[in-house]
């Protein structure tokens, strides 16, 4: 059973995953989770207790079918029966009786009344009237209404007057209540007998069975019914928890969504005044990126959207967080997807929070109308401190590697720099991930434990190695403060925080138990990371490296070399493996996000790596807190080197190769593929991963670009034709969705200016044989559009028209780009 509780543990992220990914491509609504999460519950209930609710089976005959009919249609007539032929008898011969009863009374009252016997009465009745204490009896009712009656009803004042101490006050009510209870428990009784007795009197030998059904005398059914549940493995069981657990991640994705509320901006605002409060400050190359609250938009104060991201053209270097800043800038709703399976940066812009993005203007500088006094957190502060001084008083291109790594601003290296290291299979070193906090935290674990053994009477007294651990953890919450705390930063954090934990319980530090508590722990926290390419290469890099090793051991395979050869051919070794290893298992998610793969990296990690992790990371740590001249000097040095052999294998022929979007068919095969090899530990293994791979080779086969791509204002068109992309319009009107769309189709550079359409209105194109007319003027549509519906195909206009209904269906315009893209394939 442990075995199978272990297994369950590592798919409970895998299934809390889907849900997320469902409630995403879905959408439900919350009847729709509640009900999914309603009949998970209770079939995994009928699982757990399957041996009770069989024994409960036997007993009520469930499993003969005749009985069962017998036993339901007699309960069913009884039910019947009790609810409704029993109130219309009893409540018949009480309506009789009381009226007997009334008309009894009421002779009586009308002969007390009667002036014959009142003239003897009346003189008795004045003076049994002046005997009662009226004030004493308009106390004591007074007590009882605020004291009783106004606080309790009739069946909780039975308790109150059962109670210790209970005053004469009080007595008259108990008597009541107790009476009233006798009377209406032989009223209930009476009201049985009743229809007992009426239907004994009942003759007919057409309801003579009803007796029967009604009043047979069934032996008492003792139940034995024991809560303990059954775990022995079950596929309903299997069937039952991950239903569960889908539920469960739909509903976090449901609650994350809604708790965000993030109100986007719907129109640009071009060129207006804004003032606000700095939240972040990042460097992206030359320019510097500044998320703002804004506290006034131009005459606009109250209700202003959130957050907005702004991008200055120049580093301003006074900025830091908390300051009050006054701009001109150009805001703009974030964009949509340019291409069907593109990257939605509104979606990203959602869940970061920011409403807007835009970018100040040029001509006029960022004013600084109040500085912040105090930082909002020492770490905040120490680091703004830390980007100033890297920024202004090192070398430009050194300081920005630095920030890179450490600090967490992943675009401050110039795009130059970073396409150099993405050509050469490099790109992962330049941000912050789970190598550099594995590699920070692991060293500082070996250094510590190492200064600690030297002193002998504390490591004699004392495990160095649990305190190690310990310093480290301190040591890599700090840095993940220091490093902006990013979602990979908190992610990386929590996969190496958890494995120094699993060092202080005596636990080994890799398994995938270890990497699943992680992967539950983030997708719990912010569920949209599943979306995110960072967070699925990184568990699928971390997972496929901890199979592998604890599958494998090399080590025995080596040659008997002497000491120091062996120790170095086997560091060669692993670290040839673990590159061979990560490239396996991300190849597939770097095809579908990013739709190349530097094949180079495998031999440039195996040189770079223990460059990057000797040499350039402990020099960074040490020249950022001690900016020391002759460090920077040697970090300068090795920098320059690192980088020149990134130019290097970038420059090696067949590098890097391009391909075209893949389906989300290939990814999720590939996934598949993935998780079966980690997870699943029965039969049939192999056969299931080969399905999965002939699945994902047969997606790329199958899946069809569209044919053409119009922009989200109608104003750039792009066909294909045999396997390449051309403009029919200028690319330069969009610059960033000619460049996904080419990025989409496999292919590099800028997009050239194409004299298609040049000057040319409208513009007639064909393309498969279809006729398609491109209209770009507004004076062209009224001349061009009728002729244009008649002779073409389809026709792109860059406006919202109306046209007849025979030529809607031809017609693309704006209405048809409210996606942020149109496309027709054929």
């Amino acid at each position: 059973m442990f075995s199978s509780l272990s297994i369950l543990f590592l798919w409970i992220p895998v299934f809390f995953g889907i849900g997320i990914a469902a409630y995403d491509l879905l959408t439900p609504s919350w009847i729709y989770n509640s009900a999914g999460l309603g009949v998970s519950v209770l079939l995994l209930v009928g699982v757990l207790f399957r041996n009770q609710l069989v024994d409960l089976a036997k007993k009520f005959q469930l499993f003969h079918p005749a009985r069962l009919f017998r036993m339901l249609s007699t309960q069913l007539l009884k039910l019947f029966f009790y609810l409704l032929i029993l109130p219309i008898f009893s409540q018949a011969f009480i309506f009789m009786a009381g009226l007997v009863v009334f008309t009894r009374l009421l002779r009586i009252f009308r002969w007390f009344f009667s002036p014959d016997i009142w003239q003897f009465v009346k003189p008795f009745m004045k003076r049994l009237f002046n005997l009662i204490p009226w004030r004493f009896v308009w106390k004591w009712g007074r007590n009882i209404w605020s004291v009783y009656l106004k606080r309790t009803w009739l069946g909780q004042g039975m308790s109150m007057a059962g109670s210790k101490g209970m005053s004469t006050l009080r007595q008259p009510l108990f008597w009541f209540e107790k009476s009233f209870k006798r009377v209406w428990k032989k009223f209930k009784r009476f009201q049985i007998r009743m229809l007992r007795w009426s239907l004994t009197k009942l003759r007919n030998p057409r309801i003579a069975f009803l007796r029967h059904i009604l009043f047979l005398q069934h032996h008492k059914m003792k139940m034995t019914f024991s809560f303990k549940p059954n775990l022995k493995p079950h596929p309903l069981l299997w069937v039952a928890l991950s239903a569960l657990f889908i539920s469960f991640g739909a509903m976090r994705m449901g609650w994350r969504t809604d708790a965000l509320n993030t109100q986007t901006l719907s129109y640009p605002i071009y060129r207006k005044d804004v003032t606000g409060v700095i939240l972040k400050n990042e460097i992206k190359g030359d320019s510097q990126r500044l998320l703002i609250q804004p506290t006034a938009i131009g005459k606009w104060e109250t209700d202003l959207p959130g957050r907005v991201r702004i991008t200055l053209k120049k580093i301003d270097p006074r900025l830091s967080l908390g300051d009050t800043i006054f701009v001109k800038a150009t805001l703009l709703p974030p964009g949509k997807p340019v291409a069907p399976g593109a990257f939605d940066f509104a979606r990203y812009a959602y869940y970061q929070g920011f409403a807007a993005v835009g970018y100040a203007d040029k001509d006029v500088p960022v004013q600084l109308i109040e500085k912040a006094s105090i930082p909002s957190s020492l770490f905040e502060g120490w680091r703004e401190d830390l980007k100033t001084r890297l920024l202004v008083h090192s070398d430009t291109e050194l300081g920005r590697f630095v920030l890179t790594i450490l600090l967490g601003e992943r675009y401050a290296l110039p795009e130059e720099s970073l396409e150099i290291f993405r050509q050469a299979g490099l790109s992962h070193l330049m941000s912050v991930s789970g190598f550099h906090l594995a590699a920070l935290g692991f060293m500082f674990f070996f250094l510590v434990r190492f200064l600690l053994v030297l002193i002998i009477p504390l490591s004699r007294r004392m495990d160095v190695k649990k305190f190690a651990a310990g310093a480290s953890l301190v040591f890599l919450t700090v840095f993940l403060f220091l490093s902006d705390a990013r979602l990979p930063t908190q992610r990386a954090y929590i996969m190496t925080a958890l494995a120094m934990v699993a060092i202080l319980m005596n636990r080994s530090p890799f398994s995938l138990r270890l990497l699943a508590l992680s992967a539950l722990l983030i997708l719990g926290i912010s569920p949209e990371a599943l979306f995110n390419p960072g967070f699925q290469m990184s568990f699928a890099c971390a997972g496929a490296l901890i199979a592998v090793y604890n599958r494998y051991t090399f080590s025995k395979t080596l040659p008997p070399w002497s000491k120091p050869i062996s120790r170095f051919m086997k560091f060669m070794l692993l670290t040839f493996l673990t590159s061979v290893v990560a490239f396996i298992a991300t190849a597939p998610f770097v095809l579908y996000h990013f739709h190349s793969l530097a094949t180079v990296g495998l031999i440039a990690n195996l040189v770079a790596i223990p460059l990057f992790s000797f040499v350039l990371l402990p020099l960074s740590v040490v020249f950022l807190l001690l900016p020391i001249s002759s460090v920077g000097g040697i970090l300068g040095g090795a920098y320059l080197w690192f980088k020149d052999l990134a130019v290097f294998f970038g420059e090696l022929p067949f590098s890097t190769f391009t391909f075209s979007q893949f389906s989300v068919v290939f990814l999720i095969a590939a996934t598949g593929a993935l998780l079966t090899y980690l997870l699943w530990p029965f039969k049939y293994k192999r056969l299931l991963i080969a399905v999965f791979v002939a699945v994902g080779i047969g997606s790329i086969f199958v899946h069809k670009l569209p044919t053409v791509l119009i922009n989200n204002d109608a104003t750039v068109v792009a066909f294909e034709k045999k396997g390449t992309l051309i403009f029919a319009t200028n690319p330069k009107k969009d610059t960033y969705t000619s460049e996904q769309w080419m990025m989409m189709y496999g292919q590099k550079g800028v997009p050239e200016k194409t004299k298609l359409c040049h000057r040319k209105h409208p513009c007639p194109i064909v393309v498969r044989g279809k006729k398609i007319m491109v209209i770009r003027r507004f004076t062209d549509v009224l001349k061009h559009l009728r002729s244009g519906c008649e002779n073409s195909d389809y026709v792109i206009v860059p406006f919202s028209v109306t046209v007849p209904p025979s030529c809607e269906s031809k017609l693309i315009d704006l209405s048809d780009t409210q996606k942020g893209y149109a496309f027709l394939s054929f």
